[in-house]
């Protein structure tokens, strides 16, 4: 026997040694997965280890023999001493390289992956061992094998349906060995062996697979980013199939090791060597290969090995190939041996055939076929690698969509070579792999198969920004034009739901608006009973202006409260008044009003006269009283308290929404009309419609301007057709007190004066002219009434445009001839007037008014209640009641200033005003009776009053003229509802009282006569107003006066402020003004009483006076 032929089977041997081991460690893992309980798998476990041991067994044997037969001849010429070492080392070196092979597979078993691998294997052994009793514990096994694999129909990871009923239900039992045990941070791998794509992994231990799959994945072994899906897609388990061929298991490597000379057909080998006379010759000692499996091995394109687990089929065969074997071994030795014995060895020339199989894909209009049969086979089998496989696939398909190519045939071992190819994948490396490159490369530009290099890289790079840039811009189109859609969408929406919601809150509002209605209506039919029985008055001064208004009106809280003196209409024993407040008065004040009342002989004040203080008034410091009232339900519970089953209404201040929503909570009406014709008629254009309606005498001018150049254009127009009228007066709609009110005065520009001089008309030319001197000089000419407010021209003219206005002429006399004359009566619900005062009013500056004289003397000859009743009945017609004051100047006669002084109607307020209301205070302290057709008020219980004859056919029939007895004397009064000065703020109550009786600052109610101070606040804020009465108006100027100097002379001198203040607007009158011209007024009576030489002259107390 030659060393090559010793080596070839020592080999083989050490093969079947090894793959014995294999599959011993493999049916130890199944032993200890299964279910235990089970008494079948028991006995298939234990059949099994039995074939496995008598296997070892027989190995053991034929290892003996063989080395009994080695040690006879090994190859070896055993006649000598030399060869007999030489064959006893190889011996001991084979058996060495035995022992450590069998203790590396006993420590290292498979994985149930490998389990087709070590059949395949064994498979390959059977061909190459000797044909002993070793091929029959094979097929044994084997069949074992493959009944434990139909019965058990073992899942690696779950995936599958199970085939019955026991399966299922071994799996439910057992499904606890598949949970993952607890991982240590020992057992996770280290990060750069994770990281590391190419790094190499430590071999899996059994304690590691039996923890299973999720445990792998969590310390490492297998990337968590993998997709596991394909493992358990692929088919049936190998351990599950019933049913398995290998259709073309060629495409493994397989080394495939035989002979090139003829192989002899039998070989025998006695196991009873020891009782042969001879010794073996150094002949050929090979394996026998049939001719059906060269054929299979030199054919490329069959199937070497084709398995059928089909148990029936494996028993025939296995049994016909054991009556083969038993038959070939049936031979002598020694007869073999001495007939064989060669001369020399032949030496085995080895020829390793390599078997591989290409792969071929295809794909077709973009998409890859993967229903193709070596898809299939090459996903299946490579696995691991089969993630970068697929991506080159990808890329491929993007290639032929990019360039519309049809059909590629792809080799998938050139993609396998790609992938094992650490360099970057570039296309000329895709276009390699494609078997049709040819025809590819006509298509693709030559330009991208340079490996991306130069200019072609530069272009692509390029064109890449071009279209990255390109997409986000339009992705920021649509985003903006989605988000703009949404947003339109959410404003419709929001508009919807915003008008639904109106259309409810008006609906509602209509309906409570019917129901009160319905009161007012009953509150007018019932009107006239309501008046003579007990009634509750609630006063609430608000002033309801804009938020400009609201924020420069200098102490607006304090103007509120102007009309406290509301609360003396108790003077009527069935009247009990409710007064609503913006904030707290103190009690001194409080107190200080109770003693007038007590002075005035009224016994029960206490009860008739209640204070309302909104207690949310410091959450909203700049609304109006009313709108605080509204959002303060205790205060309106009080009033509740107060009126309950009682006659009441509501007398207001400015008219607004409020009121009727205070009306509509406490159910009771209002002695208004709708504050909306209220509000329109108190503007200064729509008052002057209405009095021209009703034929009253109104300044000359125009209205209904909306810009700059229209307001140009009509005043040239008045300044050309009155060419007289020194002065032009700008007004502002809804504004008081002189606060919007600018004049433009022509005196001064010596071009106008020359053109308004000439006796002629004016022509078109000279209109034009004074267009242009109008347009250059207005902004500059024009003087504002009150600087603070406005500060410019074009400040006043923004605000004029925006709230509209009219333009009116001022007398054809000065400023210090014309009078302001004012009518106070009540439009009673049921049209009936009655004339309550009538006074004029006092300028301190040019336009504008800071207190009143009672009564008014400038128009002496007019017949108050014939013009209330004319104007009463046009209100009455447009649904307005109440209290109504008319505003109105006086001036001489320009044709001849001795006959009666001529009027003109400027200004209407349908509500009381603070003038107004010092009436009340005045009739309750004097307690007289006023004349309703002249105006004059006179002392006394009950004055006789005698009507005109017939035969007058000026008066009217029901006009009345009282012939006043002498004996009863008039009483006047002049007030000043607010007087601000910083120097009471360290100046307490108490103290004030006794300065002002030290120096005779009193009020002598026997003659009912002096000065009276009216407190709307704590002394300490310096606002306060200030009322004189006396039998005329030079006392009653002599009497405030005094009264001002003695303001000064405890409170300091207050200085002018020249600057003016860029961030602050306020309609601040200044106290110097007031007193400047109070002062003014009192020297002017000394003048004239010096002058007739009496105070008591008949002439002095019937004269009229303007002021």
């Amino acid at each position: 026997m030659s060393n090559n032929q010793l080596k070839e089977i020592q080999k083989h041997m050490n093969i079947t040694t090894g793959n014995l081991n294999s599959i011993k460690g493999h049916v130890q893992i199944m032993s200890q997965k299964e279910n235990k309980d089970n008494e079948d798998l028991q006995l298939l476990y234990g059949r099994l280890q039995y074939q496995v041991k008598q296997l070892e067994m027989d190995i053991k044997n034929q290892s003996n023999a063989f080395s009994k037969t080695l040690s006879q001849t090994g190859g070896f010429n055993l006649n000598t001493n030399e060869g007999i070492q030489n064959a006893a080392t190889k011996m001991k070196g084979e058996l060495q390289k035995y022992e450590r092979q069998k203790s590396f597979n006993e420590t290292n078993p498979m994985h149930f992956s490998q389990y087709s691998s070590a059949k395949d294997l064994m498979s390959a052994s059977k061909g190459f061992l000797s044909k002993t009793a070793f091929s029959y514990s094979m097929s044994q096994t084997n069949r074992s094998l493959q009944k434990a694999q139909s019965q058990t129909n073992f899942r690696i990871s779950g995936q599958s349906e199970l085939n019955s009923n026991t399966q299922r239900s071994f799996y439910q039992t057992k499904n606890s060995l598949a949970k993952p045990g607890r991982i240590s941070n020992t057992d996770i791998l280290p990060k750069h062996i994770r990281k590391n794509p190419f790094a190499d992994l430590p071999p899996i231990s059994e304690k590691d697979l039996q923890k299973g799959l999720f445990n792998l994945v969590n310390i490492g072994l297998i990337p968590k980013d993998l997709d596991l899906l394909p493992a358990f897609n692929q088919g049936a388990p190998i351990l599950e199939a019933t049913k398995k061929i290998q259709i073309s298991p060629d495409y493994k490597l397989q080394k495939v090791n035989f002979p090139e000379r003829e192989f002899p057909e039998k070989y025998k080998l006695d196991y009873n060597i020891n009782n042969a006379s001879s010794i073996l010759p150094q002949s050929n000692l090979h394996y026998s290969i049939s001719q059906q499996n060269m054929n299979l091995i030199q054919n490329h394109e069959t199937n070497i090995f084709i398995t059928d687990t089909n148990t029936q089929s494996k028993q025939i065969q296995s049994q016909n190939q054991m009556k083969k074997r038993k038959s070939n071994f049936k031979f002598n030795t020694a007869q073999y041996l001495l007939q064989n014995q060669p001369e020399q060895p032949k030496q085995i020339v080895h020829k390793e055939i390599v078997v591989q199989r290409r792969f071929y894909l295809t794909i077709k209009n973009g998409y890859i076929i993967k229903g193709a049969q070596d898809y299939k086979v090459m996903k299946t089998h490579y696995t691991e690698q089969w993630g970068s496989v697929n991506s080159l696939i990808k890329k491929l398909e993007d290639l032929s969509k990019k360039y519309d190519i049809k059909l590629l045939h792809i080799d998938g071992m050139k993609l396998l070579e790609i992938v094992n190819d650490l360099t970057r994948t570039r296309l000329d490396d895709l276009v390699e792999c494609v078997i049709n490159k040819d025809m590819i490369k006509k298509i693709i530009p030559a330009e991208n198969m340079t490996s991306f290099r130069g200019k072609a890289w530069a272009t692509i790079k390029i064109l890449c920004s071009f279209k990255m840039k390109k997409a986000i811009k339009e992705l920021k189109k649509m985003r903006e034009k989605q988000n703009q859609n949404a947003e339109k969408k959410w404003k419709v929406m929001f508009w919807l739901r915003y008008m639904i919601t109106q259309r409810r809150i008006k609906s509602i509002q209509n309906g409570k608006l019917s129901t009160y209605y319905a009161l007012q209506e009953s509150f007018k039919q019932n009107y006239s009973y309501i008046m003579q029985s007990k009634r509750i008055e609630i006063h609430i001064n608000s002033l309801s202006y804009d938020e400009f208004k609201r924020n420069t009106t200098e102490h607006f809280d304090q103007r509120e409260s102007i009309q406290l003196t509301r609360i003396f209409s108790i003077k009527d024993p069935n009247i009990e008044v409710i007064i609503v407040l913006p904030y707290e008065l103190p009690h001194e004040i409080i107190s200080y009003y109770y003693k007038i009342c007590e002075l005035g002989d009224i016994i029960d004040y206490k009860e008739r006269i209640h204070f309302i203080f909104p207690e949310n008034a410091h959450l909203f410091p700049k609304f109006s009283t009313v709108k605080l009232l509204y959002y303060s339900p205790l205060a309106l519970k009080k009033i509740k308290d107060i009126i309950q089953n009682k006659n009441a209404y509501i007398v207001p201040g400015v008219p607004c929404k409020e009121d009727n929503l205070v009306g509509m909570t406490l159910k009771i009406p209002i002695f208004c009309g709708n504050y909306d014709i209220v509000n329109n008629l108190c503007k200064k254009s729509q008052a002057k419609q209405l009095f021209e309606e009703c034929k009253f005498p109104t300044a000359p001018g125009a209205e209904n301007i909306f810009d700059e150049e229209d307001l140009i254009n009509k005043l040239t127009i008045l300044i050309a057709k009155y060419s007289n009228v020194n002065t032009w007066v700008f007004k502002i709609d809804g504004e008081f007190k002189g606060r919007g009110i600018a004049f433009f005065s022509l005196e001064s520009i010596r071009v106008l004066s020359d053109i308004r001089k000439q006796k002629k008309e004016i022509d078109e030319s000279q209109v034009s002219k004074i267009r242009e001197i109008v347009s250059s000089l207005l902004p500059s000419k024009t003087q504002i009434a009150i600087p603070t407010l406005f500060q410019n021209y074009q400040e006043f003219l923004y605000y004029f445009l925006e709230h509209k206005g009219i333009i009116e002429a001022s007398p054809l006399c000065s400023m210090e001839e014309v009078a302001s004359p004012s009518v106070f009566f009540r439009l009673d619900p049921d049209g009936q007037t009655q004339v309550l005062a009538s006074y004029d009013k006092i300028q301190g500056q040019d336009f504008v008014n800071f207190g009143n004289i009672f009564p008014q003397q400038s128009l002496p000859s007019l017949n108050l209640k014939q013009l209330c009743s004319s104007l009463g009945e046009k209100l009455y017609q447009k649904g307005i009641y109440g209290y109504i004051s008319v505003d109105m100047i006086a001036f001489p006669d320009p044709s001849n200033k001795l006959n009666h002084p001529l009027f003109w109607l400027i200004g209407l307020d349908c509500y009381l005003n603070d003038y107004s209301s010092a009436f009340f205070i005045f009739d309750f302290l004097s307690k007289g009776k006023i004349d309703k057709i002249t105006g004059r008020y006179y002392l006394g219980g009950n004055i006789p009053e005698k009507i005109l004859p017939e035969e007058n056919e000026q008066e009217n029939e029901d006009s009345e003229k009282s012939n006043i007895i002498d004996e009863f004397e008039e009483r006047s009064f002049m007030y000043i509802p607010y007087i601000f000065h910083r120097g009471f703020n360290t100046m307490g109550y108490r103290d004030f009282f006794q300065l002002c009786r030290k120096n005779s600052i009193s009020f002598d109610i026997e003659k009912k006569q002096g000065s009276v101070f009216l407190l709307i606040d704590n002394i300490e804020n310096g606002v306060l107003s200030l009322m004189t009465i006396s039998e005329n108006s030079r006392k009653n100027i002599k009497f405030m006066t005094d009264a001002l100097n003695f303001i000064l002379q405890i409170a300091g001198v207050v200085q002018r402020k020249t600057q003016k203040d860029l961030y602050k607007r306020t309609d601040q009158i200044y106290l110097m003004d007031i007193i400047s011209k109070v002062r003014n007024l009192n020297k002017n009576n000394e003048k004239q009483i010096n002058y007739f030489g009496s105070v008591n002259s008949p002439q002095n107390n019937n004269q009229d006076k303007s002021y």
